[in-house]
């Protein structure tokens, strides 16, 4: 992520994967997150998962439910 500047976004579960004052947090994604990640996530062209857990969360994922 810092090689290229990508921002990036975290929920409750990956908290603390990354130090969340790194300038390139965006802060948490989803119903209990922020608005600046919730904002950019349905803009964004590619999201990358890294740790999750394909369930039935995942399975009914709308874009409404973050703007």
């Amino acid at each position: 992520m810092e090689r290229f500047g990508l921002p990036f976004a975290e929920t409750q579960a990956g908290k603390g994967a990354i130090v969340s004052e790194h300038s390139l947090n965006l802060g948490g994604l989803g119903v209990t997150g922020g608005l600046a990640a919730n904002r950019l996530a349905p803009q964004a062209d590619l999201i990358i998962g890294v740790g999750t857990r394909p369930d039935r969360l995942y399975h009914r994922f709308q874009i409404a439910v973050f703007t």
